[in-house]
């Protein structure tokens, strides 16, 4: 996901890029300071998988994708944080579960045996883990990634307001409380490698009032050439333009 704080801090746009969106990954840097080739016309999630194999790290997995993610939309982008599966389980957790609408009955053997009942219910961290990887199953659609992609961003979004409606951004003991317990599993870049740095992070999203995070999906089509894959269509570029300027995008 990008995610742009705007320069007001009063709006959040977080974009998600569907993993199989075909373009080109550049030749990426790892922390080694080695750089690896560049891969022309694959898919969007293969920058991380080449990033970590050649640094033997997560770090350089995120830097290659923040580098991709840099070359097809003109954006400088500042940092990342990446999370692991421990990380995001422990952090739901630590807010106390978070509170979901389910729309239909869901039965996933392939998400470690996910079964939810319909309605308005407290996930704990297991069950938004696997709800965040479900894919295919009873009450999942097609299958398809892009609609994986759409419960998570309701998955995120119901955290985000969760931690906005509460004073944990504002009240530093339990901030530094919170993030003391989710660090261990966050990789992050160099400005965010501390708890005070992640502090400032939040610091700046305090503000932001819950209605004012929109969350997209880059414009895509079906890949003439491959219908499992996808391509990022020209409107695109209107959004990229968008967040570059520090204006703030329309939904759909």
């Amino acid at each position: 996901i990008l995610l742009h704080i705007s320069g007001d801090h009063q709006w959040v746009a977080a974009i998600s890029i569907p993993r199989d969106t075909m373009v080109n990954i550049p030749s990426c840097p790892t922390t080694s300071g080695k750089y690896i080739a560049a891969h022309p016309y694959t898919r969007f999630n293969a920058a991380f998988s080449y990033g970590a194999a050649a640094g033997k790290d997560i770090a350089s997995g995120a830097i290659c994708t923040l580098t991709t993610v840099e070359q097809i939309t003109g954006i400088r982008v500042d940092g990342f944080v990446a999370l692991d599966f421990a990380g995001f389980k422990g952090m739901v957790d630590a807010l106390g579960g978070v509170e979901m609408n389910i729309p239909n009955r869901i039965n996933s053997p392939l998400a470690g045996g996910l079964k939810l009942d319909p309605g308005v219910q407290t996930l704990d961290g297991w069950h938004a883990l696997q709800y965040a990887r479900a894919r295919t199953g009873q009450g999942l659609g097609g299958g398809s990634d892009l609609g994986r992609i759409a419960r998570q961003q309701q998955l995120i979004g119901a955290i985000a307001h969760q931690v906005l409606a509460t004073n944990l951004l504002t009240d530093s003991p339990q901030l530094f409380r919170f993030l003391d317990a989710t660090t261990s599993s966050m990789t992050t870049s160099s400005n965010y490698a501390s708890i005070n740095g992640l502090a400032e992070l939040a610091s700046a999203l305090s503000n932001v009032d819950p209605e004012g995070i929109s969350f997209l999906t880059a414009p895509i089509y079906t890949n003439p050439e491959d219908p499992n894959t996808v391509l990022l269509a020209p409107k695109a570029k209107i959004l990229w333009d968008n967040i570059r300027y520090d204006q703030r995008p329309e939904i759909g």
